[in-house]
């Protein structure tokens, strides 16, 4: 005798309109998608946005100092922000200027509780944050499917405000043709 019904002939919808992220944001992260999830189509956005993610390359010895920098002109700006941090030397360093600052926090050891939270990238799906700053992107992608897709999530996680903190040249899928689209600083 079965226990739960006999499930009904089950339908299978894609979710393609996003009400989260901007256009520009998800139009950027989208890029990915044939190598991250081949299968997906991109998401549009029902929000226009008002700016395209700006990209930032530095120095690699800069790169904690840069991006700490950027999160805090967001906050100086009055957005909760996320800075998404992939394991590294960057990480260390910034674990280190973090405790410096009261207004950065680890996700967990403070949650989000301060103007800046630092996240690993596999930590970030289900969150969402007013700006995110992405440091190193080449480094969460890597060479495998598995960190394209966790770059596109760390890339999505932001509802206005986006920035790319990098020293490595970007995964080619994000900048193949796309250059003039994308502010560089």
């Amino acid at each position: 005798m079965p226990h739960l019904p006999v499930a009904p002939q089950l339908r299978r919808e894609e979710l393609t309109v996003g009400y989260r992220a901007p256009a520009q944001i998800l139009e950027f992260a989208s890029r990915l998608l044939p190598l991250s999830a081949p299968s997906v189509r991109p998401t549009t956005s029902v929000r226009v946005g008002r700016v395209g993610p700006s990209i930032v390359t530095v120095p690699e010895e800069a790169l904690a100092t840069e991006g700490l920098a950027a999160a805090l002109t967001l906050v100086d700006e009055g957005f909760l922000v996320g800075l998404i941090v992939p394991e590294s030397q960057a990480a260390n360093e910034l674990a280190a200027l973090s405790r410096r600052d009261s207004r950065v926090g680890r996700l967990d050891d403070h949650g989000i509780s301060r103007p800046i939270t630092m996240v690993p990238p596999v930590s970030a799906k289900g969150l969402e944050f007013d700006a995110v700053v992405v440091i190193e992107p080449a480094t969460i992608a890597g060479d495998e499917q598995i960190g394209h897709r966790l770059l596109y999530v760390a890339l999505t996680r932001s509802i206005q405000r986006l920035t790319i903190v990098h020293h490595r040249p970007l995964p080619a899928l994000l900048i193949e043709g796309q250059q003039a689209k994308v502010s560089e600083s």
